[in-house]
């Protein structure tokens, strides 16, 4: 299955994210046991600086009734690092914030309530509500999120998929990153390679000479892969095998990863990319009751 996506980058977040879908336009999405994606349109909207409204605004200019789009920004189980108002006041796209919004649109809370709560004024939400009804009219398709953990929480994926009002949300629920792989000047001195190896202990390395390719990934302070190639013909073959299908044309490789931080990062084109991910399904909100039968004894 490949439908295609608008793209919604916050670029201030992933400023890697842009070119890589230029580079490899495709996402893939769930189930793990197939090879589905969805194409993603080359017209990707920049969303930078964080802001609901910005969002809000771009969706329904920018998509059909029915259509799809792929969102990219920070994110935890919690929701998105996208904010209301003031994004000082860090009033995000959280499942606290979503659970407000609905129940304001399902005529459970007024708007002077709703407001408050996301501190802003009664004008400034009523504006904010019109945004969300517009986008809930869109009956989308499908919201693809690539934002940190956002799959990890049900609720927080379900109330996602209730606020956006699509048939189907998707999100990972392990960290998700993009980022530029630097591999220099390639190079087939066995020297280079050696002190390369050296200062990169636990490098994977694939391919023999003269046409190995080595990768090293590393954490802390931030995710960082770098890399080396015996020649730029090196790199294709690892291309090939671990990013999405696409046009790599050499030079700077940009790159999708999951990772929890503690093994390998998984590549968007790799199989285990599937397995990282889940979906919300209109009308399958998840059950918050208590099994009593089941439920564990509190401590004595």
């Amino acid at each position: 299955m490949t439908d295609t996506s608008i793209a919604f980058i916050d670029s201030s977040a992933h400023g890697a994210a842009i070119p890589f879908y230029k580079m490899f336009p495709s996402e893939p999405i769930p189930p793990a046991t197939a090879k589905n994606s969805v194409s993603v349109d080359p017209q990707v909207v920049d969303i930078k600086g964080r802001r609901m409204e910005t969002l809000l605004t771009a969706i329904p200019q920018k998509v059909k009734p029915g259509g799809s789009i792929l969102i990219v920004c920070h994110g935890n189980d919690a929701g998105l690092f996208l904010s209301f108002g003031d994004p000082k006041n860090r009033i995000d796209l959280s499942s606290e914030v979503l659970a407000a919004i609905r129940q304001n649109i399902e005529g459970k809370a007024d708007d002077t309530t709703t407001a408050r709560l996301l501190m802003l004024t009664v004008a400034e939400w009523q504006r904010y509500k019109t945004l969300i009804v517009a986008v809930q009219k869109l009956e989308l398709a499908r919201v693809d999120l690539r934002a940190c953990k956002t799959g990890h929480n049900d609720v927080t994926l379900s109330r996602l998929q209730v606020f956006f009002n699509c048939a189907t949300a998707c999100a990972p629920t392990i960290y998700d990153g993009f980022g530029i792989m630097n591999f220099g000047s390639p190079t087939p001195n066995p020297d280079v390679w050696r002190k390369w190896m050296d200062a990169h202990k636990g490098a994977q390395m694939k391919g023999v000479p003269p046409k190995r390719f080595a990768w090293h990934a590393t954490y802390t302070p931030h995710f960082i892969i770098e890399a080396m190639a015996d020649s730029q013909d090196a790199v294709q073959p690892w291309v090939e095998e671990h990013l999405p299908p696409g046009k790599y044309p050499g030079g700077p490789l940009y790159l999708h990863a999951v990772t929890d931080l503690m093994e390998q990062p998984i590549f968007a084109g790799d199989d285990a990319f599937r397995t990282k991910l889940v979906e919300a399904i209109k009308g399958q909100e998840p059950s918050r009751a208590i099994d009593v039968k089941n439920a564990p004894l509190p401590p004595p």
